[in-house]
């Protein structure tokens, strides 16, 4: 999907970790048969400015991409013997406040124990649940020992679900922004933006 941000994630072998964090299970699935309610022309990213078209089918995408992403979270909880409980934390693809909401109902996960950015980032594509990651990180969102679910679903449809054993966080620099409500709310910062 066309998004507004980028990352990078470094994994090192367990010898060279400064963290000891560990990723357990990667779960993936892909759903190509609805491939077609997201995309865009050509490649066009760099062409005319900037300013790719993109077409999207938002409804049908956000329920074929829940079910995806319903059918691959069962699977991820049989590989790393979770529970929907036993997840303390979970980083999500950040869509829209819609998709989350039913994402989250859909999987069974409390809001409360989900770090979401999508209020103040927007929608910055594939780069939003790494990005949305960082950010946890360096709010102290997650504790040493830790389960915690990366979950991602992204139009054409493809899922990935990463489980890690949480340890410690090695961050770099600080973004501040507002925050209204919820497990991660920042509300004195949100006086200061305005």
């Amino acid at each position: 999907t066309i998004g507004s941000a980028s990352c990078g994630v470094l994994l090192t072998d367990r010898e060279l970790s400064q963290t000891d964090n560990r990723l357990l299970v990667a779960t993936a699935r892909a759903n190509t048969a609805h491939h077609r309610l997201c995309h865009s022309g050509h490649d066009e990213a760099v062409a005319d400015g900037m300013q790719p078209l993109m077409t999207t089918d938002s409804e049908r995408l956000m329920q074929e991409g829940i079910a995806t992403g319903v059918d691959t979270f069962t699977a991820f909880l049989a590989e790393c013997g979770w529970s929907p409980a036993s997840l303390e934390r979970t980083f999500c693809h950040q869509v829209g406040s819609a998709h989350r909401k039913l994402m989250l109902e859909s999987l069974a996960l409390d809001a409360d124990n989900d770090f979401a950015t999508l209020e103040w980032l927007g929608n910055t594509g594939s780069a939003a649940l790494p990005t949305t990651l960082a950010i946890g990180l360096e709010r102290g969102f997650v504790k040493a020992g830790d389960h915690v679910g990366m979950l991602g679903i992204g139009s054409g449809i493809n899922c990935l679900m990463l489980a890690a054993q949480w340890q410690r966080a090695v961050v770099r620099g600080t973004l501040e922004a507002p925050r209204r409500s919820g497990a991660n709310a920042r509300p004195e910062l949100e006086a200061a933006a305005t």
